[in-house]
This record gives structure tokens, sequence and C-alpha cells, in this order.
């Protein structure tokens, strides 16, 4: 509310003081005298004489009221009331362009808008100019960092060829390392630390033909939990699922050699608390570093040979989970184990049967599932094996014919690793 003071501060309000001197009380012709009505009366005077109830009388109020009372006074005569004047619009476009600002997929939009209201409100005098500055600062900050997150992202992408693979060693993100990758770690041969923490954040993506310390084979998402389920939880959820999906990437289970171990790398409490559930799981050496691809699929393998590997794998699945009581310590965990032995063996014998051969390897084929066919029976025996003896008595069965013999033939007819040491199965 504007001040009400005369300029020399004194305080003006109806019937209170002027700040004027008081009149003369005397006749003559003062400086008073002799003039038209003044400011205080509408009638001729003389020397403050000839008005009723005294020099100021007939005016109601006191000695200064008149017919401005209630009004602000000073010096230079009464000044008009106060009247309110309405506020400015508000320019609507910076109102709009605040509010998108918020929204992460129109910042853009908002961004031009701002700076559209500004121009507007510069030259309407419409009120929103703070809005529309806000606008313009969180819609210019989003974007840039988009930009830059957008920047970083593609910088640490490694370049891949045609075909997906690395061609040129890069620096990378574990979560940028894809199936069929191989990679090396800041400590050769080092992975995990001994805690089973990652020890490492970035590594070194190479082609295959140079060394390196892993080569990734699968990757999965941990399900069924809606907070994170403890070190020990995941790591057995990672070692289960890894060593199953290994036979997928690495088919050739003759081949595989006795220093290669499988690892992976896991969510941590602070990465689950941030979305990561991926498990990535790879290959890598407690000797020396390896060198070339391991990957024994239907992208490195011909037909017949995906072929026989895909029809057997199931043999070999069943071996992974071979109990480690013995029978007479958990009989009930062999002979279900062995039950499933059976099935996995049918299962094989089907496939095989299946296949479209070459003659030469048909032959070869034909004579493995023969031997396969006689075994059959004994692991059939072992999973309704009722005591310790039964189950043994069965397995022997199996285990004479097992084909081992047979499916180094079939190997040589698809030229395919023949060495029988330590072959894990067919």
């Amino acid at each position: 509310m504007p001040d009400t003071r005369d300029p020399r501060g004194n305080p003006g309000a109806a019937g209170g003081n002027t700040g004027f001197p008081p009149p003369p009380t005397g006749g003559g012709t003062g400086p008073y005298g002799g003039q038209q009505a003044g400011q205080y009366d509408g009638q001729q005077a003389g020397q403050y004489g000839g008005h009723p109830g005294g020099p100021y009388g007939g005016q109601p109020g006191g000695p200064y009221a008149g017919p401005y009372a209630g009004h602000q006074a000073g010096p230079y005569g009464t000044p008009p009331p106060f009247q309110p004047q309405p506020l400015p619009r508000m320019d609507p476009l910076a109102i709009v362009a605040l509010v998108m600002s918020f929204l992460v997929g129109l910042t853009p939009i908002a961004l031009v808008l701002g700076i559209v209201a500004l121009v507007r409100i510069s030259r309407s005098g419409q009120r929103g100019k703070g809005q529309a500055v806000a606008a313009v600062a969180i819609s210019s900050a989003v974007v840039l960092l988009a930009t830059v997150g957008l920047t970083v992202a593609a910088l640490s992408e490694p370049e891949r060829g045609e075909d997906g693979r690395v061609d040129e060693a890069t620096s990378a993100s574990v979560f940028d390392i894809r199936k069929g990758d191989c990679f090396n770690g800041r400590a050769a041969g080092r992975i995990d630390d001994a805690d089973g923490r990652q020890s490492e954040l970035r590594v070194g993506i190479v082609p295959c033909d140079e060394p390196h310390d892993g080569e990734a084979y699968a990757t999965f998402d941990i399900e069924g939990h809606s907070s994170f389920p403890g070190m020990e939880e995941v790591q057995k959820i990672a070692d289960d699922r890894c060593m199953k999906l290994v036979s997928g990437y690495m088919m050739d289970t003759w081949s595989y050699a006795d220093d290669v171990d499988v690892a992976y790398y896991h969510p941590e409490s602070t990465s689950w608390a941030r979305g990561d559930r991926e498990v990535l799981c790879f290959l890598s050496s407690s000797g020396d570093r390896l060198e070339g691809s391991l990957r024994q699929d239907g992208t490195t393998l011909t037909d017949e040979q995906t072929a026989y590997l895909e029809a057997v794998k199931p043999l070999y699945d069943v071996q992974l989970a071979t109990p480690e009581a013995e029978p007479e310590d958990d009989l009930t965990a062999n002979t279900e184990w062995a039950a499933r032995a059976a099935k996995a063996q049918a299962d094989a014998v089907r496939d095989l049967k299946a296949a479209d051969w070459s003659p030469e390897t048909g032959k070869q084929v034909t004579e493995l599932v023969t031997e396969l066919e006689k075994g059959l029976p004994g692991w059939q025996g072992a999973g309704r094996a009722t005591t310790a003896d039964d189950f043994y008595l069965s397995y022997g069965t199996a285990y004479d014919h097992s084909g081992q013999k047979q499916a180094q033939k079939v190997r040589e007819a698809l030229d395919l690793a023949t060495d029988m040491e330590d072959a894990p199965a067919l």
C-alpha cells in the first residue's frame, strides 16, 4: 500500500495535523486576508470573519476539516484515493512449458516452448517470466544429461563386425559382454575375488584368436526374488544354471580341456538395488590363458556334427547331476538319478534314429544305437532298485553297454574329438 505521509514526514489523515501554521486571530489584510474563497470555503471571505461559529465556523470536523475530510492531506493538496490495479495475465505457454519440463520424454518440446514464452512475455508484458525461465533451465539440464549419457554409452560400446564379433581389442563394461565374446580382466586368470565379489567393472574385449582370460557363453536373469536374496543364494543359482547352459555352447564334451572351468559374473546387493539381475556365464582357464574360441554349436559345426551332439546332449546333462552320496548313503537320490538317465538314454536313441546320416556315418550310428538299447534296461532297473546292492547290479549292466567304443567310431566319421580319456559322455 503506498506511503501516505507528506514529503516532510508528517502523517496525513482526515482531521489530523497537516503541518500548516495555525491561522492568525486578528484582523487586517495579512497574507490570508482579502482573498477569494480559499481551499476551505466556497464564499467571499474577508479577514477570516463573516463565518458563523468562529473564524472557520460552519465546517464540521474541527478547524481544518472541510469538504475533503477523510482524504490524505499534504502541502500540495489532497491526492486522489488509492485505486488497486489488476495484475497482468499469466502467459499460459509458460505454465505448459514448466509442467512439460518435468516429463523426460517431452523435455525437448518444453525447452522450445519455454523460449517462445520468454519472447512473448517480453513483448506483451504478461506474467510468467519466472516459470518460463525455470522451464528452460530444467529442460536444458535434462537434454544435456541425456546427450552426455548417450555419448558415453556409444563410446563404451565395442565396435563389432557384421557377424557381431569384436575385431579389435577395446575396453568395455562387463555389461557390454555378449555371448561369444572373449575378454581379459585386470589380472590374468583372476575373474572373481576370493570372497566371490566381482573384481572387474571394466574388461578388455578382444578377438578370440588372441590370448584371453574368459569366453562368455550364456546370460540369464535371476527371477522370483523381490529383494536381494543374499550372496550365497545368488551364487547357488548361478552355479546351477551356468553348469546346465555350458553344453549348449560347448556341445562336444569330449573336447573339454581339464583346465577349463565355468565361472560367472553375478549381481551384488549394490547393483541389485539399481535393477541388475543378470548373470553372465563364461569359460576361464585355471592354467594358461585361453587361445582360440571354445565355441562348438550350430554356428561352428556341420549339420551332422550338430545333430549327433544334440542327440547325446541329454546323457551329458544327466551326468552333470550325478549324486554326491553313494547308494548306501542315499538310495533315493541315486534311484531318482538313474530314472532320469534311463529317460535321457531313451531320448538319445530316438533322436539318433531320426536324424539323416551319410552312409558311412549312418553305419556307425546304427552300431551305437544297438549298444545303447542294450544298456537301457540297466538304467531302468537302477531306477527301480530297493537296495544298494540291486542298484549296483543294474548300474553295472548300464555301464557295460555305455557305447563309448561305438561313439568313438561315430566321432571319427564326423571329424570330432576322439580321445576317450576322461570323456564325460557320448
